[in-house]
């Protein structure tokens, strides 16, 4: 989650020397929004949290997380729901 990731300083022009910065790819996982953030141009970002809200990882679908976690994609939106 804090390996380097490159972000548009302006978000309407490409992706050019002179518009972007480097910041963790974290930062770049809470934007989440459609035209911030292409990685999640479906829907919201999944947060994995720790018991003291710490964010261990971030993926871009329910189907993603569960693959890599191997949770039922249902359980996980349930608890993103709050049910």
């Amino acid at each position: 989650m804090l390996r380097p990731s490159f972000d548009r300083v302006d978000n309407n022009k490409p992706y050019t020397f002179d518009n972007i910065h480097i910041v963790p790819f974290i930062e770049n996982c809470r934007k989440g929004g459609k035209y911030e953030n292409p990685y999640f141009q479906k829907g919201n970002p999944i947060y994995q949290k720790l018991s003291n809200g710490d964010i261990i990882a971030c993926y871009r679908t329910l189907t993603i997380a569960e693959k890599i976690t191997g949770i039922n994609s249902a359980s996980i939106g349930k608890c993103c729901n709050g049910i």
